[in-house]
């Protein structure tokens, strides 16, 4: 979703709250600004939305911050595994080789080391 629709949706989901999100604000809070959200009706909403506990947004538990990171990390592998898929022409129905799965793999593996068996 880009940036200008989230803030569409996170307005619509605000509306009663007495916060009126700008495109200011919503670029801070999407930038890692800290205390770009400072009040708890708001962070609640945000988590519920973004399916996260609000704890997140308060930066207070470093082990969880780092699971967090890590699963950040996958997602980007798997964005950038959704473009290499699109220049390789796959919507157009080119076949999938050995060599772009192997390609892939190696994405996943640079952002989300795993051990080999």
């Amino acid at each position: 979703m880009s940036r200008e629709a989230g803030l569409a949706v996170i307005t619509g989901l605000l509306a009663g709250s007495g916060h009126v999100p700008t495109a200011q604000w919503w670029n801070n809070l999407l930038d890692g600004v800290p205390n770009s959200v400072r009040r708890p009706e708001v962070l609640d909403t945000l988590a519920r939305w973004l399916d996260v506990d609000a704890r997140y947004f308060t930066h207070t538990d470093r082990e969880r911050d780092d699971r967090i990171e890590a699963e950040l990390d996958l997602y980007r592998a798997l964005r950038e595994i959704h473009a290499r898929l699109m220049d390789a022409g796959i919507q157009g129905g080119r076949e999938v080789t050995a060599r772009l799965i192997q390609e892939l793999t190696a994405i996943l593996h640079k952002h989300y080391p795993t051990p080999r068996r």
